[in-house]
């Protein structure tokens, strides 16, 4: 695609979880193109850690696809909030890195949610440890037991040295399982106790965006946790903080033989709109 001389764009923050999502784009919109917008974007807005493309409210079957083509929980709720301008109500958005729509509304207490289908969760080789593939990413879940040597003496929060550290730790696991090449992958440190003391610490890489974060928040790695917590008999229902200090709640569901975690908490928004030129 040629000639895209502006783009506007709108800062949600769900569950402390920077996330710019563009309109009035395409949704065919090239690689290319998605990755130099969210290149832009993130120059110009350090705390944006993800960016997605949606459609206009008007059109009649939303959409979120997002910079690297991958599947973000958190994205998918920002894009259920703006969508339904923030008001209650639920709707289905065909999002990348998934074959189907997926659920997604607003509470009447406000809460932002999504359900998240999870394809498998498997133990792996190492005592313990758990991986979790979603559609358009997939998550190494290492319980509390497990994290405990990567987390010893961390801060509260961690410093910008220590979260370097875990990413180091984090890239290595994920060369291990050969996820580097996927379209998203993340490695999911837990610690505390279920179900309603748990913290997640999430590194999360995105191939064609070539970027690897300590997330501020993440839903999928939280729907991951909440799927490994409950296949530790722990039970279906948690409460999960994430590094932001906020809380993401989650409810594991067999539905239509077919497992899903629901996501739900808190989506802020910036009210400006930002635009920019190419």
């Amino acid at each position: 695609m040629n000639g895209i001389e502006k783009f506007a764009f709108q800062i949600f923050v769900p569950g402390g979880n920077d996330t710019a999502l563009a309109f009035g784009l395409p949704a065919d919109l090239s690689q290319r193109w998605r990755k130099a917008i969210s290149e832009t974007i993130r120059e110009k807005h350090k705390n944006v850690e993800q960016v997605g493309f949606v459609g206009d409210r008007t059109e009649a079957s939303p959409w979120l696809v997002m910079a690297g083509g991958e599947f973000c929980g958190n994205a998918a709720r920002a894009a259920a909030y703006y969508y339904l301008e923030g008001g209650p109500g639920e709707t289905k958005l065909t999002v990348s890195g998934v074959s189907e729509p997926i659920e997604a509304g607003v509470a009447p207490t406000g809460a932002v949610w999504a359900r998240v289908p999870i394809r498998s969760v498997r133990a792996e080789g190492e005592a313990g440890v758990f991986l979790v593939e979603l559609e358009g990413i997939s998550h190494v879940v290492f319980p509390r037991e497990q994290s405990a040597p990567f987390l010893t003496g961390l801060s509260d929060p961690p410093t910008e040295d220590e979260k370097d550290r875990l990413k180091r730790a984090a890239k290595e696991i994920l060369a291990r399982y050969e996820l580097l090449r996927e379209p998203a992958a993340g490695v999911i440190f837990l610690e505390g106790a279920p179900p309603d003391s748990l913290k997640i610490h999430p590194c999360v890489h995105v191939s064609k965006e070539n970027t690897f974060y300590y997330e501020t928040a993440c839903g999928t790695g939280t729907a991951a946790a909440g799927a490994v917590s409950r296949g530790r008999g722990e039970g279906n229902e948690f409460s999960i903080a994430q590094p932001s200090g906020e809380i993401i709640k989650t409810f594991v569901e067999d539905r239509d033989l077919k497992v899903y975690v629901k996501i739900s908490g808190a989506v802020g928004a910036d009210q400006i709109v930002y635009e920019e030129t190419t």
